[in-house]
């Protein structure tokens, strides 16, 4: 059995405080947030502080700034307290007409565009307490996909970007082509050959 003497001294609520922290860069903000007293959270901060042993936000005349560490730490928070989410989130069976759960999803403007209506459509009918959070991706995102899984549902991608990874195709594209009707280059049909040697 793995041994987690650090975990066990540990408590979530303060993941879920380090996260609001990090995010609004206030006590106040991330006490109004979180819907806690501001002494509340200060002790919060006050314990995250002696854990790192970093102030975590320091004092720039009137604001707050990160430091590098608390900068550092923001990435992986999110990743973190999305992967506890996911954890408690999970159910021996799951009901979508019941269900009231978030799903995680990176993809691009154009997939997002393509399939959003659609699946808004089926979760309003099937589904009417789910919500989907729609997130951009990044060629870092992409190249790390192995990782970014573990704290999402999942990536919306063409084929060729991933191999060896579980898949499931959600649609299939038609290509057209628009040219000129005297354009004596192009027949019929328009291979990718033709296409390359084409003009931009």
């Amino acid at each position: 059995m793995t041994d987690y003497p650090l975990m066990s001294r540990l408590d979530l609520n303060l993941l879920i405080a380090l996260d609001a922290l990090l995010t609004e860069r206030s006590v106040t903000r991330a006490a109004e947030r979180l819907r806690l007293s501001q002494p509340a959270l200060s002790a919060s901060l006050a314990r995250l502080r002696i854990h790192f042993n970093d102030p975590i936000l320091a004092r720039r005349g009137n604001t707050y700034e990160l430091t590098p560490l608390a900068l550092r730490l923001a990435d992986h928070t999110t990743i973190a307290l999305e992967a506890a989410r996911r954890v408690f989130e999970s159910q021996a069976t799951w009901d979508p007409a019941e269900s009231v759960r978030e799903f995680s999803i990176f993809g691009s403007d154009y997939g997002f565009t393509t399939i959003g209506r659609v699946v808004s459509e089926l979760a309003a009918a099937q589904a009417p307490g789910v919500h989907f959070r729609f997130m951009l991706h990044n060629p870092t995102v992409v190249e790390d996909a192995t990782n970014r899984l573990r704290s999402v549902d999942g990536m919306i991608l063409p084929h060729g970007f991933l191999t060896e990874l579980p898949f499931v195709d959600l649609w299939q594209d038609d290509w057209v082509a628009i040219v000129a009707e005297d354009n004596d280059e192009v027949g019929d049909a328009l291979s990718r050959e033709e296409m390359s040697k084409l003009p931009g």
